[in-house]
């Protein structure tokens, strides 16, 4: 199934947090949001991509993601659903159905 890699990648880091800013312009957000890789600093826009899945599934997904993105590192970042509404529940387990599905 999963490289020994791509389970450490998924293991559950629990001080590690996903932070929501908003920005009053592009620019702003840009200014903010600048990183350093491989020793430089950049400042780079990007696009965000939300995917909804079940747990059982996110090595597989993490497998795609990484065989097809070009980012060396891209970030691949779960979040739990902690509240969701029955009928919505039940569209996502009918798109992500597997064998073996699991419930929320």
């Amino acid at each position: 199934m999963a490289s020994g890699a791509t389970t450490a990648v998924l293991s559950r880091m629990r001080n590690l947090r996903v932070v929501y800013v908003t920005a009053p312009s592009k620019d702003a957000a840009l200014k903010i949001a600048s990183y350093e890789w491989q020793g430089k600093l950049h400042e780079d826009s990007e696009a965000v991509l939300i995917m909804k899945t079940q747990e059982n599934l996110l090595e597989d997904l993490h497998k795609v993601v990484i065989e097809n993105h070009s980012y060396e590192v891209p970030a691949f970042v779960s979040l739990p659903i902690d509240g969701v509404s029955q009928p919505y529940a039940d569209w996502l387990l009918g798109q992500t159905k597997q064998s073996g599905n699991s419930e929320l």
